[in-house]
């Protein structure tokens, strides 16, 4: 199924059914369990470590690589 496909499905099924056609859960359980993932894997040393600057950096540049691309 293509994506425009399944936008026109999505689409046709909000409106017969006047609502979203599935549930959303806000994932509570999903988001404590990967945030205690990611704390043992920052105290074991297994994270990259970056200064804000860096961070920062990269951002910029995965921005100005988003920028370059929506304007070919």
């Amino acid at each position: 199924m293509s994506a425009n496909t399944a936008m026109n499905v999505f689409a046709n099924a909000v409106v017969q059914q006047r609502c979203i056609p599935f549930i959303i859960k806000s994932g509570k359980d999903d988001f404590l369990e990967a945030f205690k993932e990611m704390r043992t894997r920052a105290d074991a040393g297994l994270t990259p470590d970056m200064t804000m600057e860096e961070i920062d950096e990269e951002i910029r540049q995965a921005r100005a690589e988003r920028r370059k691309q929506a304007t070919k």
